[in-house]
């Protein structure tokens, strides 16, 4: 009797630690630090498509973001379920792509894109960029 209640003991004492692993993980995850792609071609000299970078969330609640560097986001034009735990479930596990990219304007610039000569072409406060 007294090795069955000394198993049930061990086996609950790993199940708790499992539990808690899984939560520091969950937690760690969303508020701190994530495996991000690069989906698209667009960050090519610079990162390759499907090229894989950890990046961690913790910068933006302390710093304000600088031109130049590189960011990763959730799609911006996702519709969220209105069902509460799909919402959950999209922001927190399976929910939009992400997209990577680099920061060149911040707040107070003024960004212009334009073709010329067949060829997109930026302007960065008045400025020709690229």
């Amino acid at each position: 009797m007294l090795k069955r209640s000394q198993d049930w003991l061990d086996r609950q004492a790993w199940y708790n630690q499992i539990i808690v692993i899984l939560t520091l993980v969950f937690l760690l995850r969303t508020f701190g630090f994530g495996l991000y792609q690069v989906p698209t071609g667009s960050m090519e000299t610079t990162m390759l498509v499907g090229e894989r970078f950890f990046a961690d969330k913790l910068t933006v609640w302390f710093t304000s973001i600088k031109r130049g560097e590189i960011i990763s986001f959730n799609e911006p034009i996702y519709k969220y379920s209105k069902n509460p735990f799909m919402n959950l479930w999209e922001r927190y596990f399976w929910g939009p792509s992400n997209w990577t990219k680099r920061v060149i304007g911040i707040p107070g610039d003024h960004i212009q894109g334009k073709i010329e000569d067949g060829h997109p072409v930026v302007y960065l406060n008045g400025k020709k960029i690229g």
